[in-house]
């Protein structure tokens, strides 16, 4: 299976992008502070939406890349929950942040598994991973891993309705 990963171009090395440490200094939706994890999603553009919505203002976008990973189609390897059956209720709202960390916590405790796999909140039809770097054969896990180069945000999408106001 192919994922994708934006991230900060000093840390797109394989071993800086897969350690988690980013995803566990500040806590993700699936991830308290201090437990590792590394989100991937499952297209180019889904991994550009979930980037983009922690970005402030156009000034405060950094340097990027996009990274491109294959990993093992194995059934077993991942936990499913990409039918979002089995989320904490009201997974996608602000309110239930603390649940589903703690849902994404015991399952990244148990390193019986590569991570698992979720709906985007953004939207639900495409998914995203959450891997855990300390599951034993994480990184024997990724069968490949490259960089596809500078990743840059089109104006447009930093600066919304600005288009508008021109033609006016």
């Amino acid at each position: 299976m192919i994922v994708y990963r934006v991230c900060l171009a000093a840390f797109a090395a394989r071993h800086l992008a897969l350690n988690g440490e980013g995803e566990a200094s500040r806590g993700q939706r699936w991830n308290p502070q201090g437990r590792r994890a590394a989100y991937f999603a499952s297209s180019r553009a889904l991994c550009a939406l979930e980037y983009l919505i922690h970005i402030g203002s156009a000034d405060e976008v950094p340097e990027l890349r996009m990274l491109r990973l294959e990993l093992p189609d194995k059934t077993g390897l991942l936990h499913d929950f990409s039918d979002g059956r089995s989320l904490p209720r009201a997974w996608k709202s602000v309110a239930a942040l603390a649940r589903c960390q703690q849902f994404g916590d015991t399952l990244l405790k148990q390193k019986d598994a590569l991570g698992f796999k979720i709906p985007s909140a953004l939207i639900p039809a495409e998914w995203n991973i959450v891997s855990n770097p300390d599951f034993v054969t994480f990184r024997a896990s990724v069968v490949s891993f490259r960089s596809e180069g500078q990743f840059v945000y089109d104006p447009q999408l930093l600066e919304p309705g600005q288009r508008d106001k021109q033609r006016d």
